[in-house]
């Protein structure tokens, strides 16, 4: 009930903020684009095409822990593949240096940088020569 109140109040707000808004400037006549020619600009533009990529992922990962599925991803499915195709796409924490402080490891083998702040600074750290160790 309180969610529809919201979208209808939405519904109207949206329809009074474009009903007196006005077009401050104007196109020139002769600059007609067909929407065709708009969706190819856009993508080819990089930055656009990042921020959707970004976007996608964002949502598939609220999706992702918000549901059944982190259930399998945790308990069920093979933690080294997982790995090591993170490992080919470069998404997972470098080698450390010789003589190098290992980072802190919680129990269920993600660590914690401590330069980066959120959930951004979780990097899984389980090789796949020790998957044994991260189950």
């Amino acid at each position: 009930m309180t969610m529809g109140l919201w979208a209808a109040l939405c519904l109207v707000l949206f329809l009074i903020a474009f009903s007196v808004s006005k077009e401050r400037i104007h196109p020139k006549p002769e600059q007609k684009t067909p929407p065709k020619q708009d969706f190819a600009d856009l993508l080819g533009n990089g930055p656009w095409k990042t921020m959707f990529c970004l976007t996608l992922i964002h949502f598939s990962l609220i999706a992702l822990m918000g549901s059944a599925q982190y259930s399998y991803y945790n308990y069920y499915a093979d933690k080294a593949a997982f790995f090591d195709w993170l490992q080919k796409l470069h998404l997972t924490a470098p080698a450390l240096a010789p003589g190098a402080a290992a980072p802190a490891v919680f129990s269920n083998g993600w660590a914690t940088s401590s330069t980066a702040t959120g959930p951004t600074s979780l990097i899984p750290t389980c090789p796949s020569s020790a998957i044994a160790s991260c189950k």
